[in-house]
């Protein structure tokens, strides 16, 4: 694909949504946050998908860089650094906010409890082990019938 086409693309998707550069960059990293954690089954919390909104922000500027080479002659870095650190910021609240627990209730940050992974895994944990606890005594239930034969 030609470098010039991928700017003319750029420049078509912002006149149909009406959207400046600096907003299509704030929704594509919140969109490939979002996509990422979803497809890869990995938590807000977790780097996986912060890091894949860098690579596809720095992956970005690189396909931009020859169209400004080709247009005006050199790199307008500050405009590409710009551009990654709008695409970057929503997803990096998100990180820092969930990551420090602040959206927690109280009831996950007693005691040394502090972070949110670890809460949450323990707390699903706990879930998990009441529904196996709840299966055994079926279970256990079942076999107790069957032992006295009610069926």
């Amino acid at each position: 694909m030609d470098f010039l086409s991928v700017q003319v693309i750029k420049a078509e998707i912002g006149s149909v949504t009406g959207l400046s550069d600096s907003a299509l960059h704030i929704y594509v990293g919140i969109i490939v946050l979002l996509t990422t954690a979803a497809v890869l089954r990995k938590p807000l919390w977790s780097f996986v998908p912060w890091l894949m909104v860098l690579v596809v922000a720095i992956i970005g500027e690189l396909v931009d860089m020859p169209g400004d080479f080709i247009r005006l002659g050199y790199w307008r870095w500050e405009e590409s650094l710009r551009d990654v650190r709008n695409s970057m910021f929503w997803p990096t609240v998100i990180l820092v906010f969930i990551r420090s627990g602040i959206f927690l209730s109280a009831k996950y940050l007693s005691g040394k409890q502090a972070r949110a992974p670890f809460c949450l895994i323990r707390e699903r944990r706990i879930e998990e082990d009441n529904h196996n606890y709840f299966f055994y005594l079926i279970w256990e239930r079942r076999k107790w019938e069957e032992s006295h034969n009610y069926f």
